[in-house]
């Protein structure tokens, strides 16, 4: 390890399997017509290029889709305990209605650093909040609660960014909107989906519909054959120095005054 590369977020998406169809899905999971879903020897051959690239973040997340719907969630699990030290928060997203196996309850026990997020969507949805939470606090495992459901959803709601067509403004007009965006902003958000790691799930969706060209200078990939560990890290000290990623052409933003929608509404075929 060449540079003290220290990040404040990252996310690792397992799966953009979901057993629920949200409309409004930040990573468009119900949109895929075959949702990635990504084996436990690629997940394992990211994190470990990850932390060999960088020192320390943060907060680490699991993700998906629905990370408790991967059938090794334990083992992927397992597996970051290995890096325990390089973390500050070891995070799962949950929807709240996959209860999480004995196994996956047994490695959750492992460190103090883990901190089960729970995207409480109400008891139709939602429908094992109850049961987890008594099985965490039962284990002494950490958890929140994230109601998103009701007047008082979290941040009033969710955003719409379901909509990836070329929008009609200039490029200065873009650019203000990266500017304002919770992405680059305040989530400084670097996800890994598929061992490169995006700025967000649209730019995912644009290259995956090909709506957007696969350009390697808009993501840093840690699986290629020829990875280089200094490369990598030069790749992550610019990742956010530029005046926006080519994916924000078609895509209105997740900014503080977008408006705001029912979250976790479903999709009905």
């Amino acid at each position: 390890m060449n540079e003290n590369i220290l990040l404040s977020n990252t996310t690792l998406v397992v799966t953009f399997r979901c057993n629920l169809k949200c409309k409004l899905c930040a990573v468009s999971a119900p949109y895929y017509k075959e949702p990635p879903h990504y084996s436990l020897e690629l997940l394992k051959k990211s994190i470990d290029r990850y932390f060999e690239a960088v020192n320390h973040v943060s907060k680490f997340t699991i993700n998906g889709g629905e990370p408790l719907v991967h059938p090794e969630i334990a083992d992927i699990m397992d597996y970051m305990m290995k890096y325990i030290d390089r973390v500050d928060i070891l995070e799962i997203i949950t929807n709240g209605s996959v209860m999480p196996s004995e196994k996956l309850l047994q490695v959750l026990m492992k460190s103090n650093k883990v901190d089960i997020l729970i995207d409480d969507y109400g008891k139709e949805l939602s429908k094992n909040v109850d049961s987890m939470i008594a099985a965490f606090e039962q284990r002494d495992i950490k958890y929140r609660r994230r109601k998103y459901y009701g007047e008082d959803a979290h941040l009033g709601g969710w955003v719409d960014l379901s909509n990836v067509s070329l929008k009609n403004r200039s490029d200065e007009e873009t650019e203000n909107i990266y500017k304002n965006c919770a992405y680059p902003g305040p989530f400084h958000c670097f996800v890994l989906m598929g061992g490169r790691a995006y700025i967000c799930g649209v730019y995912k969706r644009c290259v995956s519909e090909g709506i957007i060209p696969d350009n390697a200078d808009e993501y840093v990939d840690f699986v290629s054959s020829n990875w280089n560990v200094r490369e990598t890290q030069n790749k992550i000290k610019n990742f956010y120095e530029r005046k926006f990623f080519s994916a924000c052409k078609y895509c209105n933003g997740f900014c503080p005054d977008s408006q705001r929608f029912t979250p976790a509404e479903q999709i009905t075929l």
